[in-house]
């Protein structure tokens, strides 16, 4: 048996989707071009952190406590993990980005 999200967390999830999605969306964006300095990199770094700590609370309210088992209904999770591989993707290629 399931234990389902709450509606009024599958509301405020789906509400903060689309902003977390432009955000890292624009992250990737700007990591294929040209860096000018040190502080361009430092921003989308902190940029992408903070989608990645929004991440973080989703995942604690989208998982049963203690356990490995995600809540329902499912699509919230394939969202989320979408959402989750694009901030890990964006924070290895900013790292492989600093100068040596």
């Amino acid at each position: 048996m399931y234990q389902h999200v709450p509606e009024h967390l599958q509301v405020a999830f789906k509400a903060e989707v689309p902003e977390l999605r432009k955000r890292l969306k624009a992250i990737q964006r700007a990591r294929h071009r040209h860096y000018q300095g040190w502080s361009d990199l430092s921003a989308l770094e902190a940029e992408n952190e903070q989608c990645r700590g929004r991440l973080e609370y989703w995942h604690k309210i989208l998982m049963v406590e203690g356990t490995t088992t995600i809540r329902s209904p499912v699509g919230l999770w394939d969202v989320w993990n979408g959402l989750k591989m694009l901030a890990d993707s964006n924070a290895v290629n900013l790292d492989d980005r600093k100068p040596i």
